[in-house]
């Protein structure tokens, strides 16, 4: 079965990078349409090196491995670029996990944060046993009731947003210093537009001696500004700020702090 899907996988990704050039083909979203439905209904892993290592994910369903084999397409060298700071004993918070394509990489303690139930099946098979704890909630700057929008959960990238009721799924949003968790040594957020709420509800841990690095996707189409990140991660004392990759209006950052 594996001999089956590793050629499926690679067509797959060779698409979506395709796409990431902007040189689709009128039909490679029929194609990766049925390649995306084909892979979840086999029964085996999607393998992929990751720097030194091997990687296997599960995506159960279509949306699950369009979700997964886009992000390792795309971002495959992000994914290299964190996980090569977090070893066994780092603690990792990957906030907006999506489906684990990056929690599955790293070898420290993950708290994976999602709270999409599309994309929690797909997650929970990712984490690495043992080493991987979901939290299923959404994150704020404090405990309060979010909106999602039903077609992007439908599409597996929500943006949660406080305030008056819309047509959309009612969750509860918490701040991240509301929680007892250890504190991470390296986190990755990506939250679709939440980026400032998220941070200001983790001012205590994005603060502490223990956070070094952080990596976050500026989302500047959803009305957040990179010079608002960079100037809040600044009073957290980080000091070195590199746009790592820009996709249009989306910009993946990382900060980090000044080695004592």
């Amino acid at each position: 079965m594996q001999r089956i899907i590793d050629p499926l996988v690679s067509l797959a990704l060779s698409l979506n990078y395709r796409r990431k050039q902007g040189n689709e083909l009128p039909f490679d979203f029929l194609v990766l349409g049925l390649l995306y439905r084909l892979i979840a209904c086999l029964p085996a892993t999607v393998r992929t090196s990751i720097g030194e290592q091997s990687v296997s994910y599960r995506f159960p369903t279509r949306s699950a491995a369009e979700a997964g084999l886009h992000i390792l397409a795309t971002e495959k060298p992000l994914i290299r670029d964190v996980v090569q700071f977090i070893g066994e004993d780092d603690v990792f918070y990957d906030i907006g996990a999506n489906v684990g394509v990056f929690a599955a990489a790293v070898q420290g303690k993950t708290y994976a944060f999602e709270p999409v139930p599309a994309n929690i099946i797909a997650l929970t098979q990712n984490l690495r046993s043992g080493h991987g704890q979901l939290i299923g909630t959404a994150l704020s700057d404090t405990a309060s009731l979010l909106w999602m929008n039903m077609e992007d959960i439908r599409n597996g990238s929500p943006t949660a947003s406080p305030g008056e009721v819309n047509e959309g799924v009612a969750l509860a949003g918490l701040a991240l210093d509301d929680l007892d968790l250890p504190a991470p040594s390296v986190a990755k957020i990506d939250v679709e537009g939440a980026e400032l709420s998220v941070l200001q509800g983790g001012k205590e841990t994005f603060s502490g001696d223990t956070c070094q690095r952080l990596y976050i996707e500026v989302h500047e189409g959803k009305g957040i500004k990179y010079d608002d990140i960079e100037a809040l991660l600044t009073d957290y004392g980080f000091t070195a700020f590199e746009i790592l990759d820009e996709r249009g209006e989306e910009l993946f950052v990382r900060a980090e702090k000044q080695s004592q």
